[in-house]
């Protein structure tokens, strides 16, 4: 398994630069308006957990994701989670993904707990045991294809959390969380 600590090299730096600017500049417009608080290409499915209050993400107002929230961007490829930041204040914060592959699907668990990345509970294929007590899962934005970008809203405590990919992929037998698709995150 990877270390927490990461090191991103030039070439991966400016990959991320270029992800995030397409992000900002509207690449995929219909998941980055800012129409809903959760918005996906049409061919993927997500579960999510939106801002606390309510039961259902595309009950949440667009105005608190524009107005109110602090945003993440965040670029997936096999095998890093990485956000534009590492710390946030709490409250609502919107999750701006895009997965640059480049082939897997990937998704994006926003986990609350004090263990560290190493010592999450797994099963005999090295995904995330999400039922554990030792975990507080927030939230997914689940099969988001390569090239595609969605978000979400999460009310998010001050804490520990852990941002993870908990894909198995039967067919390649490989766990993506495994492969060291984690990173910690901290909400002050």
């Amino acid at each position: 398994m990877k270390s927490t600590k990461k090191q991103i090299s030039i070439g991966t730096a400016a990959f991320v630069i270029v992800a995030v600017a397409l992000i900002n500049t509207g690449a995929n417009a219909d998941a980055l308006s800012g129409s809903e608080s959760l918005v996906v290409s049409e061919n993927t499915t997500n579960k999510s957990s939106p801002v606390a209050g309510t039961d259902h993400a595309h009950q949440h107002s667009p105005d608190t994701d524009q107005k109110n929230s602090e945003a993440v961007n965040v670029v997936l490829n096999e095998w890093d989670i990485v956000p534009d930041k590492t710390t946030v204040s709490a409250g609502p914060i919107t999750f701006k993904v895009i997965n640059v592959g480049p082939s897997d699907v990937h998704e994006i668990a926003v986990v609350k707990t004090d263990l560290a990345p190493a010592d999450f509970p797994v099963d005999d294929n090295g995904n995330v045991d999400e039922n554990s007590s030792d975990l507080n899962i927030i939230g997914e934005i689940e099969d988001i294809a390569v090239g595609a970008s969605a978000k979400a809203t999460f009310d998010l405590e001050p804490g520990n959390y852990v941002l993870i990919c908990n894909i198995w992929d039967a067919g390649e037998k490989e766990s993506h969380y495994a492969e060291g698709m984690f990173i910690t995150f901290k909400v002050q």
